[in-house]
C-alpha cells in the first residue's frame, strides 16, 4: 500500500537528508537496487530504489499530474522535466493473488465507487502474491482515502474458475 502523502513528521530534519544520501550512493551504480533500511528511532525507512519505474509510484497514473512513466520517458528523452504535483491525497493498494484461483470476484462493487481507478495487469494465473494490478483511491482527505481503499481491499477476492460441464 503506497499512502500519499507519507504519514511522516515534515519536520523530521533528517528525513530528506538520508534519503538523498542513499539515492546519491544508488546513482554511482545503477546496476544493483539498493536496499537498505534505516533503523533508527523513527520509523523511516529506504526499501529500495530503482532507476526505473517502479510498483511504489504507480499512484502517479492517477493522482499527479505527471505520472511516473512520462516523466521517466522526458527524462530519456532528454525533454524537459517538470515537478510532479499531487492533484490530491492518494491511496494505491497492490492486487496480489490468494493461490487460490484465478478469478477475481468484487470488481463489479469495487467500480461502484467514483474516486477509484482499477488498474488490472491481464495476467491469467494469480499465483500466491504475484501482482495482478493495483486500485488507486484519490479523496479530499487522506483519512478518507486510508479508508475507502481499507474497505475496498475487503470487497476483492480471488477463486477458482468453474469447471465447464461435460455433457
Amino acid at each position: 500500500m503506497a499512502i500519499v502523502p507519507a504519514r511522516i513528521d515534515p519536520g523530521d530534519g533528517g528525513a530528506r537528508p538520508r534519503a538523498s544520501r542513499a539515492a546519491r550512493r544508488t546513482a554511482r551504480d545503477r546496476r544493483r537496487l539498493l536496499r537498505r533500511v534505516f533503523r533508527r528511532r523513527r520509523e523511516l525507512y529506504v526499501n529500495e530504489i530503482a532507476p526505473r519505474v517502479h510498483n511504489s509510484g504507480h499512484y502517479s497514473l492517477d493522482a499527479t499530474q505527471i505520472s511516473q512513466y512520462e516523466a521517466h520517458v522526458r527524462a530519456i528523452c532528454d525533454l524537459p522535466l517538470v515537478e510532479p504535483r499531487l492533484l490530491a491525497p492518494a491511496v494505491m493498494v497492490n492486487i496480489l493473488g490468494g493461490g487460490s484461483g484465478d478469478r477475481l470476484d468484487g470488481v463489479r462493487e469495487l467500480l461502484r465507487d467514483p474516486n477509484l481507478k482499477l488498474h488490472l495487469y491481464g495476467k491469467r494465473h494469480a499465483a500466491l502474491r504475484r501482482k495482478m494490478g493495483h486500485f488507486t483511491i484519490v479523496a479530499a482527505a487522506l483519512d478518507e482515502a486510508l479508508a475507502r481503499a481499507r474497505a475496498a481491499q475487503r470487497i476483492l477476492s480471488w477463486h477458482r474458475r468453474a469447471e465447464p460441464v461435460e455433457v
